[in-house]
């Protein structure tokens, strides 16, 4: 499991939101719950969690920014707005690009594709945010904004923020 400040997302159980705590990032486990959906996440809620046997904790998959705009499948299956390919809300996702803005708890990237698609990037209090103009690598949830539903990656931890030196 991947821990964040309330949250975690399981990758293994293709990117669905569990709301808890006190579970340690690559811990297996089984869960059990509700499928719900709340501002455009899947989510399990009403569960319970069991330690899991075995396993191994999976990587996350790399992308485009353009890869982040999957669109609405059905009704259980969220997407973005004006989406389009498949969607992967919930996944551990990594992309790249240039940082093209710095706000209270985000930023913005760019990763140079014809398209004119930017990636908004939110972090936690214990990441410092890089500076307009430095290349980055990072690695987060695949998320989505509650009401406009434009696509964001939440990073968990400082080390899912990379740029060379």
């Amino acid at each position: 499991m991947s821990p964040g400040e309330d949250e975690n997302a399981l990758p293994e159980a293709d990117g669905i939101k569990v709301m808890t705590t006190g579970v340690a990032e690559g811990t297996i486990v089984d869960l059990a719950g509700f499928i719900t959906t709340v501002d455009g996440e899947r989510r399990i809620s009403g569960y319970s969690i069991i330690p899991g046997e075995g396993g191994h904790f999976l990587e996350s998959y790399a992308a485009m920014n353009r890869s982040f705009y999957g669109e609405l499948l059905n009704a259980y299956t969220p997407g973005v707005t004006k989406g389009f390919g498949l969607s992967n809300i919930g996944l551990l996702m990594t992309t790249w690009g240039k940082v093209t803005e710095v706000g209270a708890g985000y930023f913005i990237i760019k990763d140079g594709a014809p398209k004119k698609l930017t990636m908004k990037v939110s972090y936690p209090s214990d990441v410092t945010p890089p500076s307009v103009g430095t290349f980055v690598k990072v690695t987060g949830i695949n998320t989505v904004e509650p009401v406009t539903l434009y696509p964001v990656l939440r990073l968990r931890k400082p080390s899912d923020l990379w740029s060379p030196p």
